[in-house]
């Protein structure tokens, strides 16, 4: 999968943009609050509906405009497909693939499959456990409607729930209509949990020789699936792992009434990344959380591929600055494999090494992107 052509018009800073993209590796270079990070952000809006910089869509419309306007031409197992989508200030959303209207913004998922890195994932395993779901959910979402679907469902009953406990006051308590979202909770929660599971195994078996080979062979890598904030071992049977759910519902009742909130379920998973048996949140280095961190995005790549048959376009953003050039060579390592990739940087000369790999060297300098001979 790549991008033929990408226009940007009114987003962020760009007044207007078009570019087409090498299928290799495209460099953008500037200095900081240039453009160079609302670029990428673009394509990462296209993939998956949302920044990941913003809850407001509307922040994203350029200064004194009224709306923004992105369109994306891609190439995928040798055909192409257009995606449009608009975005005025007065709230009106359109959205066309192949120019047919799309209601749902859910509609943009599987067409352009994108992987992003910034600094900030480096904190991915340090920081809480949301940060650890929403990188499951973006990545598994873009690539299985099955999971899409089972997610968006759980957060229904979730949020229904939710507001039913908070409705209860003293010993005022619908037990009819609490059990009726408790079923659609446990329903929804354990096929959630097993597909998290499932694709959580997925990956580690991409990131294990990933981790190995970036350092030298002196680490393996484990990763352990925390389910509902507890250490479970849970199987794949949907039945069980549902009658384990109401289980621990039932347990957690009086406390659920107390705090007027649920508290098992999906929404408090996490996963722990163990380095040689150790975990690398608590007791790893700097150097081994990054080591990590990259495994796991590496693996992200192979688990899309594995989904769809095809690579996702690879999105680095400022990321050298952070890695020792070891850890560089293997993102370049990565462009070696057929994957599209944009990445960013403040210097031309974190790129040493990768020029030759390119055929499209960019600079942007207030929302101008400028090719460079």
């Amino acid at each position: 999968m790549r991008i033929v052509e990408l226009t940007l018009r009114n987003f962020r800073n760009y007044e207007h943009c078009r570019l087409f993209l090498h299928p290799g590796l495209n460099i953008l270079v500037g200095r900081n609050a240039q453009g160079k990070t609302n670029f990428l952000e673009s394509i990462h809006f296209l993939s998956t509906g949302r920044s990941h910089r913003t809850s407001n869509q509307y922040d994203l419309i350029r200064w004194d405009t009224t709306g923004f306007f992105l369109h994306a031409l891609i190439s995928k197992r040798n055909i192409q497909v257009e995606l449009d989508f608009a975005l005025s200030s007065d709230r009106r959303r359109e959205l066309r693939v192949n120019g047919v209207v799309e209601k749902k913004l859910s509609a943009l998922l599987g067409v352009l499959n994108s992987v992003l890195f910034t600094p900030e994932d480096l904190q991915l395993l340090k920081g809480p456990p949301a940060l650890r779901r929403r990188f499951l959910d973006m990545e598994v979402s873009q690539v299985s409607p099955v999971y899409l679907y089972t997610l968006q469902q759980y957060n229904r009953a979730l949020t229904q729930r939710n507001n039913l406990l908070k409705s209860f006051q003293g010993r005022n308590v619908n037990r009819v209509a609490l059990e009726t979202w408790n079923e659609q909770l446990v329903k929804y929660g354990a096929r959630l949990t097993i597909l998290r599971q499932r694709a959580l195994t997925a990956m580690a078996k991409q990131a294990q020789p990933s981790l190995y080979a970036i350092s030298l062979g002196e680490e393996s890598l484990h990763l352990v699936y925390r389910p509902w904030g507890y250490q479970l071992e849970l199987g794949t049977d949907e039945a069980e792992v549902g009658q384990v759910f109401r289980e621990i519902l039932e347990k957690q009742y009086h406390q659920e009434l107390r705090r007027k909130q649920s508290l098992v379920g999906p929404h408090r998973d996490d996963f722990a990344c163990l380095l040689n048996g150790v975990d690398v949140r608590e007791f790893g280095s700097q150097g081994q959380q990054r080591s990590a961190v990259l495994a796991l995005k590496m693996a992200e790549l192979e688990f899309m591929r594995e989904m769809t048959g095809d690579y996702p376009v690879l999105l680095l953003d400022d990321v050298l600055s952070e890695l020792d050039s070891f850890r560089r060579q293997a993102l370049l390592g990565l462009v070696d494999r057929g994957i599209q990739t944009l990445i960013t940087g403040t210097e031309a000369s974190l790129f040493t090494g990768w020029q030759d790999k390119s055929l499209l060297i960019a600079e942007i300098t207030d929302g101008i992107i400028s090719i460079v001979d």
